[in-house]
Parts: C-alpha cells; sequence; structure tokens
C-alpha cells in the first residue's frame, strides 16, 4: 500500500517535471530582422505523459536576443540565419506583458512558447578559440576578414575602410604599417 503511494507521487512528479522547460539547444528555422524573431526547432527529444519519445515541434515568434545596453546605444549584432544554433531559454512567466501584448500574469509557467533564444549555440567550437585562449585576445571574423583585439595590438587581416577622422598619438611608420599585427 505504502509503495503504491510512493509509485504514485513519483510518477506524477515526474510527469510534471517533464512539462517543465528551463533551457535546451535548438537551430533556427527562420529569423525577421523586422521583429527580431525567429522561428526556432528545439534539438531534444519530448516524453510524452504515455512513455511515448517524440520531437518537439517548431516554436514560432521567438525573440532573439543580442548584447545590447547604454539605452539600446551600443549593441553587438550579426546575421542570424536559417541552421544557425542556438540556446533556448524558457520564461517562469509568460513574456506577453513584457512584449506589450497581453497579460500581466499567466498561470502558463516554463512552456516553450515562452522561449528566448540565444544564436551562437553550436556542438562544436569555432577554430579561433584556441587562439583567443592562448593569447588572451578576442577575435572577430566575417569569412575571410578577421580582427584581433589583444592587450598588446588591435590586428586587422583585410581590407580597412574609416569614416570619420583618425587620430593617432605617437608616430607611425610605413615600416610599422607593413608589419603582420597577427605575429607580434
Amino acid at each position: 500500500m505504502m509503495q503504491d503511494l510512493v509509485k504514485a507521487i513519483t510518477d506524477t512528479v515526474t510527469s510534471m517535471l517533464n512539462e517543465v522547460h528551463t533551457a535546451l539547444p535548438a537551430e533556427i528555422v527562420e529569423f525577421d530582422p523586422k521583429d527580431c524573431t525567429a522561428t526556432v526547432l528545439p534539438l531534444a527529444k519530448m516524453v510524452l505523459t504515455n512513455g511515448k519519445v517524440i520531437d518537439y515541434p517548431q516554436i514560432t515568434d521567438v525573440p532573439v536576443m543580442f548584447q545590447q545596453g547604454a539605452g539600446r546605444d551600443v549593441s553587438v549584432v550579426f546575421p542570424v540565419k536559417k541552421g544557425d544554433g542556438c540556446l533556448l531559454i524558457v520564461s517562469e512567466q509568460t513574456l506577453d506583458m513584457w512584449r506589450g501584448e497581453g497579460e500581466q500574469f499567466s498561470e502558463m509557467k516554463y512552456a516553450l512558447s515562452n522561449a528566448v533564444a540565444l544564436p551562437g549555440l553550436f556542438s562544436k567550437p569555432p577554430k579561433e578559440i584556441k587562439d583567443a585562449i592562448e593569447d588572451d585576445c578576442i577575435i572577430v571574423t566575417n569569412k575571410n576578414l578577421k580582427m584581433v583585439i589583444s592587450e598588446k595590438h588591435i590586428g586587422i587581416d583585410g581590407d580597412v575602410k574609416i569614416r570619420g577622422d583618425v587620430k593617432v598619438s605617437g608616430s607611425v611608420s610605413e615600416h610599422q604599417l607593413l608589419l603582420n599585427p597577427f605575429n607580434s
């Protein structure tokens, strides 16, 4: 009798926890830059109450997060394309009020429809990670263009266009301009 009660409680808790979503890897299916939202496909399996395992469905209208601050005057943004990896973080509460579209309170907690996507999650690290760690630097790439920012220098491998004034403190020689900044 007691074992049956314990099993019933365990089964109920397990079933309820299967409905609580926190974070999971996903893939961008479509990105809307106008609204900064995406359709995403979670890359995991869902366990139904009957024990059946199925793929997660696509989730639409997911806000995509980019780093920004200073009253939205400063940001780091980049292209998001179909097939890009992302991390879905599921909000404890509905995002409707935050998005200005609905109720302040909802009983729906940890629902996949309240996810936010953070682009950039991939199963394999970028090839530049080893250099960034070894050289203690930031590396920004865009196809064949590469910029390295370290404590000692900023190096750019590719064409440079500057709009605005250039101010130099100290002197710059032609020889210095021809040096490979990635070897110093």
